[in-house]
């Protein structure tokens, strides 16, 4: 490449008559892209009065050079970035013609000292006749038909005319001869009236048959909290929005959707307020689903046979546990699937806290069934020893039973009282997130300790695993190996290593385990239900002899695999056999060597189709409406448990107090005692006597308030109650010294032998302040006096 190569570019310009290829310098210029167009191109070489006109196409759009900077554009940017030659385009404009003095008209010469007119030119003067004034057609109009004579009179100013304020909005709610079915549905169409026509109302009288839909307050009043959205009217307009149980609504979404659709600002108390009326008007109430709980577990025992319930309370009958076993579930448990339970517990979420306690089974398709489910006040080591003893007694003795749950101490103390011949593994999931190991190489050796079948590969791998997570091995070996490890495992667990069956049930429930207790049994009532349904219309006509969709899979992937192994022998025990129920790859390499076309013959009859069938040929039954069921009349009585506070932030009581503070003590404004509030209190309420007007000095010089008549006993029993003690004696009166500038009329002076005294009736009394207290001041007309520290 020469230098002429770089400094030139190759462009194309076409016209529609005639088309060339050229090298242009980088350098040119406007005017002289111009010029060579011009005498390039024929077609606008010779045309008059015309602009040659230049443009180019980039994508999809046309742009025109009229200036250097677009030849410079055109010349680095676009054809400088681009492999191939671009097309410059040329056309012909015409011009407007310009306007020159010559063309307007012809030139005028003449002499400005040389008069237009001659001087000499005389013209005719015309004759006008004179004009005389106040001649009678100057008393006539000058147009006739502007006589305004004959007009009528103007009519008086209209007055305004002030029409009531009419609704903005026709609410389609409200019409005559609109019926509403109660109150209810009638104040949530006027409350949502209220809340489209942006006005408030304070219901003074109610009236059936009429409403009167005139406003008058002002349109420009501004709602910024609005009055009449209640909580019970959101509560309404949450209502649809909160029927599906798994949807989480936040208050804080509540307070935006309420914002946006009815363009009103409420308070997050009323959001949660509304909330918690809408959760209760879908789900009812917690406090009647506690009295509801005994009758619904009878009803299900009725129509469901062979269900378990227990319902413990303490000596008061407030909840303790609810116990709930399916009898289809424990039936298909003890004869169609393998001795397997995973148990698990999840937290309540609603208003009364608690935790939710579930084992499950797993059929011979690897598919879920919950077994038995509860409610606990907690995760204790009663609640699941009950748990399990009532499990117990719903399928036995079980040989060769397997318990798979997390690393809880009250689940472990369980097992070890309630099933002491079974085996109880961990879940090496939790196990694994206790030890903390994250990163892919740590949690690919943890996992290759878990699944090893023998001693050998255990060690091995768990030395590498030692070398990289010291600490995390050590407690694993705390654990115990038998509890996690398919080598050093006491029993059968089946292949199973984790519990992520019981925590797909939770994660299923996350949603509904804040509605009430009875709500939830319910849920899981319907869940069974529903799944033995598809399940055994799914099953229906499945081959009995065949093995299940899951065991085929597995049993397919280890004939794969062992499709080129070699049979020499028996060196060691197959354990994969027999831990899984399946045949084991070298279950399928013998059956290849002997010829046998089918080795589905040597796994376990639970996964075998037939026992699938078999789990689901029972039905689960619904129960009927509230209004039907049955009540033998001897039920026990159930009350809400009574809740403790959450663990949280601690209040702030290590607080220093400010100067002179004293600790506030609240006490019953009935009878004075700490402890309760005035409407908790069971003393009877004090008579209304006449009122006496006593004078109170101190502060207040010269105020006077009225002052009840009480009897003596009365003042007796609350001054002992505030004060913890009477004043009789007169050394019990604590005067000091006084300011010189207090002047008390009635004080009394302390000296001498004190001495008791004796109650002689009413007293009338007024109060002063003093250096140490407060002093009751004498009246011997009514009274001995007293005094009363701090009145």
């Amino acid at each position: 490449m020469n230098d002429d190569d770089n400094s030139k570019f190759k462009v194309y310009l076409v016209h529609p008559s005639s088309k060339h290829g050229v090298k242009l310098p980088k350098t040119i210029s406007f005017r002289n892209l111009v010029e060579y167009v011009k005498k390039k191109v024929d077609a606008v070489k010779d045309i008059q009065n015309y602009a040659v006109r230049l443009f180019y196409k980039d994508g999809s759009m046309t742009l025109n050079i009229v200036d250097d900077d677009d030849v410079q554009y055109f010349i680095h940017d676009v054809c400088g970035k681009n492999d191939h030659v671009q097309k410059l385009f040329i056309s012909a404009v015409q011009q407007p013609s310009e306007v020159k003095s010559s063309s307007a008209s012809n030139n005028i010469s003449f002499d400005l000292n040389v008069p237009l007119v001659p001087q000499d030119c005389h013209y005719p003067t015309p004759k006008v006749e004179q004009y005389s004034f106040h001649q009678e057609q100057d008393l006539l109009p000058k147009w006739q038909r502007n006589n305004f004579k004959n007009m009528p009179m103007p009519p008086d100013a209209p007055e305004p005319v002030f029409k009531p304020l009419q609704p903005i909005i026709n609410h389609s709610d409200f019409y005559i001869n609109k019926e509403f079915y109660n109150k209810a549905e009638c104040m949530f169409a006027i409350g949502k009236k209220s809340l489209i026509e942006r006005f408030e109302y304070k219901v003074i009288k109610s009236e059936r048959i009429s409403m009167n839909d005139v406003h008058t307050c002002s349109r420009d009043q501004i709602c910024p909290n609005h009055r009449n959205a209640t909580m019970k009217l959101l509560s309404q307009l949450l209502f649809e929005k909160l029927k599906d149980s798994n949807r989480v609504y936040k208050v804080r979404d509540i307070q935006k959707d309420i914002r946006l659709d009815w363009k009103v600002d409420i308070s997050y108390k009323r959001a949660w307020g509304g909330r918690n009326l809408a959760f209760e008007m879908l789900y009812g109430d917690p406090e009647a689903s506690f009295e509801q709980l005994p009758m619904y577990c009878h009803n299900l025992k009725l129509k469901n046979p062979g269900t378990v319930t227990h319902i413990e309370t303490d000596d008061a009958g407030r909840f303790k546990l609810v116990f709930i076993a399916f009898g289809v579930s424990i039936r298909s448990f003890i004869a169609f699937m393998r001795p397997l339970i995973i148990i698990d517990a999840a937290h309540l979420k609603g208003k009364y806290k608690g935790t939710n306690l579930l084992a499950v089974g797993m059929d011979g398709n690897n598919q879920i069934i919950p077994i038995a489910t509860g409610v606990s006040q907690g995760e204790t080591g009663e609640s699941w020893t009950l748990f399990m003893s009532l499990l117990k007694e719903c399928i036995g003795e079980v040989p060769n039973l397997a318990i798979i749950s997390d690393r809880h101490a009250a689940i472990t103390q369980a097992c070890d009282t309630v099933f002491p011949n079974c085996f109880h593994g961990y879940c090496c999931r939790h196990l694994m997130m206790n030890c903390n190991l994250k990163q892919e190489k740590v949690k690919y050796l943890y996992w290759k300790c878990c699944k090893s079948y023998t001693h050998e590969i255990f060690n091995k791998t768990l030395a590498e695993l030692k070398s990289k997570r010291p600490q995390a091995v050590e407690k694993l070996e705390k654990a115990g190996y038998e509890k996690w490890s398919r080598a050093y495992c006491s029993g059968k667990r089946y292949n199973y290593l984790t519990s992520n069956s019981a925590e797909s049930i939770n994660s299923l429930t996350r949603h509904v385990r804040r509605v009430p207790i009875t709500m939830l049994m319910e849920y899981y009532r319907r869940l069974l239900q529903d799944w033995y349904n598809r399940r055994r219309e799914k099953y229906r006509v499945a081959p009995e002899l065949e093995l299940t969709e899951w065991a085929t899979k597995k049993v397919h992937h280890r004939m794969w695999k062992s499709a080129n192994w070699e049979v020499r022998g028996i060196a060691q025990f197959a354990v994969q056999w027999q831990l899984s129920g399946l045949p084991c790859g070298h279950v399928c390499a013998v059956c290849r060597v002997e010829e046998l076309t089918n080795c589905n013959i040597w796994a376990q009859s639970w996964f075998t189709k037939a026992a699938l069938k078999g789990t689901y040929q029972e039905m689960v039954f619904p129960l009927d409406e509230e209004a039907k069921w049955h009540n033998p009349g001897n039920l026990q009585k159930v009350k809400p448990p009574v809740m403790k506070r959450q663990a949280g932030r601690p209040k702030n009581s290590d607080r220093f107090p400010s100067k002179n503070e004293e600790p506030i003590v609240k006490t019953c404004g009935r009878c004075g005692i700490e402890g309760h509030t005035r409407e908790a209190c069971m003393q009877p309420v004090p008579s209304l006597k006449e009122k006496s007007r006593g004078s109170i000095s101190g502060s207040g010089k010269g105020k006077e308030v009225m002052q009840e008549n009480v009897e003596l006993n009365h003042l007796v029993d609350e001054e002992y109650f505030q004060n913890g003690r009477i004043y009789q004696e007169w050394d019990d009166l604590s005067w000091g010294v006084q300011p010189s500038n207090w002047q008390w009329e009635d004080d009394l002076a302390c000296n001498g032998e004190p001495s008791n005294r004796q109650w002689e009736g009413d007293a009338e009394w007024g109060a002063g302040p003093t250096y140490s207290g407060f002093n009751l001041n004498y009246n011997p007309e009514s009274s001995n006096a007293y005094h009363l520290d701090d009145f």
